[in-house]
């Protein structure tokens, strides 16, 4: 690192925040149209980084270690705003190539909780077609609970998740979610409805106490 030059030092700084990379994330993150050229001269002269020839483009990976290291420069040498700024910029590159996990880590790590419950808005009702019910829940429970009180959709994702393993916890979570829509200045219709329709579907996956929807209908 100490013998790369300036370009070179700039681009693994910035991109260090990557799991996987393109040429043009690594262009978008550092503003230097040869970004992709540098990240080939690294692969080729073996300086841990990985390629894989994926379409349209290929895409690049740091060794673990590399990527640790970097990360600990990152740390040391660039200032929170920046480094904030970059884990941002690469949530969203990383989200754009359908690495959808990553980018929820960074937003977690930046304490971004407002971009974070959009992305898991944005995924939700894929990764419950995908049976990835306890993934979307776990995204959600690493935020604080009073961001996830403050953010109605992070409790409906929760809510959701929950609906076919634990229905009792789903409706109340459904409930509170409802609630949350309702508290709010202009309480949107469609998170009002969504959030009803989810309580009534779970007292039918409940199978208990049907008297319960009345409330509802």
């Amino acid at each position: 690192f100490q013998k790369s030059d300036n370009r070179t030092q700039e681009l693994l700084l910035n991109t260090a925040y990557l799991s996987q990379m393109t040429a043009a994330m690594a262009e978008e993150l550092t503003g230097h149209s040869d970004a992709g050229a540098i990240l080939a001269h690294l692969y080729q002269n073996n300086y841990f980084v990985s390629l894989k020839q994926a379409k349209p483009e290929p895409v690049y990976q740091y060794h673990p270690l590399l990527r640790e290291f970097l990360l600990s420069r990152a740390a040391e040498t660039l200032g929170k705003e920046r480094r904030i700024g970059l884990q941002r910029v690469s949530a969203a590159l990383l989200e754009a190539i359908g690495q959808v996990s990553e980018a929820v880590a960074l937003l977690r790590d930046t304490s971004d909780w407002e971009r974070m419950v959009q992305v898991i808005d944005r995924h939700g009702a894929t990764m419950l077609d995908q049976g990835r019910s306890e993934t979307l829940a776990q995204w959600v429970e690493a935020m604080p609970k009073d961001a996830v009180q403050q953010h109605p959709w992070a409790l409906y994702w929760l809510a959701a998740s929950r609906l076919s393993v634990a229905p009792r916890e789903s409706r109340l979570l459904y409930e509170q979610t409802f609630e949350r829509f309702n508290a709010q200045p202009e309480p949107g219709v469609k998170g009002l409805l969504i959030a009803a329709s989810g309580a009534m579907d779970a007292i039918l996956y409940e199978l208990d106490d049907f008297s319960l929807l009345d409330r509802w209908i």
